[in-house]
């Protein structure tokens, strides 16, 4: 297969697991509920909805651009045992920050640099100054590990997408 067509196969194929309704449900109540609930209610149900959402969302995103990433190195792409290893380190990951205060620092720093280009590029387009990385607020809460059963949609979601072999 020559780069193009890898590239195009790709693009499909990570369009497979994020142009579905579970992503685009789990992307639109993810940006809405902190964009928008939380300031109006910030509480305990707003965040576990994020908490719910980021969990679908977020394997199906790295399962997505690491099948990209692959498949444009000639590496073959993300198939079941990559998307189950998304979606573990995932739920490592939050279980880490809800029970580590100092887990839940390190993600907010993280994020806050993550988010940094897109607040540069909303102050460039507002002619402000590009604003300093700033940590998100993250709550290292024990209750939200209850939500971790979320990851069972994000598999529902994505285990065609990444079925063996492809």
């Amino acid at each position: 297969m020559t780069v193009a067509v890898a590239d195009r196969v790709a693009v499909l194929r990570a369009c497979d697991a994020i142009l579905q309704a579970p992503f685009l449900l789990a992307l639109a109540i993810l940006v809405v509920n902190d964009r928008v609930l939380k300031s109006w209610w910030g509480n305990a149900a707003t965040g576990k909805l994020s908490d719910v959402a980021g969990l679908v969302f977020f394997p199906l995103l790295c399962a997505a651009l690491a099948d990209v990433v692959l498949r444009v190195a000639g590496r073959g792409g993300v198939r079941r045992r990559g998307f189950v290893t998304a979606i573990a380190v995932t739920g490592v990951t939050f279980g880490l920050v809800k029970l580590f205060p100092a887990a839940a620092e390190a993600y907010s720093y993280g994020l806050g640099v993550a988010q940094w280009p897109i607040e540069s590029a909303r102050a460039a387009a507002a002619s402000a100054p590009a604003p300093g990385i700033s940590p998100v607020w993250v709550l290292a809460d024990v209750t939200d590990l209850l939500t971790l059963p979320a990851l069972w949609l994000a598999w529902r979601a994505g285990r065609d997408v990444f079925a063996e072999p492809t």
